[in-house]
């Protein structure tokens, strides 16, 4: 399978707009496919963020948070096939505007691997014994 890195178009690896890390870490495989989306107009529900971000890739699905009323909080998820796909939405979207409010586009923090934060040779904290 070769050396493991994905080969990636110039549109991603000479973007100004995309992180060095997050570059590397979709090179070696260690990035989600889902990204976090906020200051979303509250009238934006999981169909309108589908279509949307379904111009950067194939979304499997949409969410937006709501509070215990059911009422938009204003951000949410979208999950895409690829992981490429997410990065390039990413690209695309951030700081782009949706009825008169610039999305705040990143990765999503929770739809990253927890055994990829850590280095090969460290092991996971534990609490001092007393």
């Amino acid at each position: 399978m070769g050396s493991g890195l994905m080969n990636l178009p110039p549109s991603i690896l000479n973007n100004p707009n995309i992180p060095p890390e997050v570059i590397s870490n979709l090179q070696a495989g260690r990035l989600g496919s889902t990204i976090f989306v906020a200051n979303l107009d509250f009238k934006v529900g999981w169909k309108k963020l589908k279509e949307v971000f379904s111009i950067a890739g194939t979304v499997k699905r949409a969410d937006i948070k709501e509070d215990k009323d059911g009422k938009s909080r204003g951000m949410g998820t979208v999950t895409f096939e690829q992981a490429i796909e997410a990065v390039q939405a990413i690209s695309m979207f951030n700081g782009q505007f949706l009825f008169d409010r610039p999305m705040h586009v990143k990765m999503d923090d929770k739809s990253v691997p927890h055994e990829d934060y850590r280095s090969h040779d460290s092991k996971t904290p534990q609490l001092p014994r007393k």
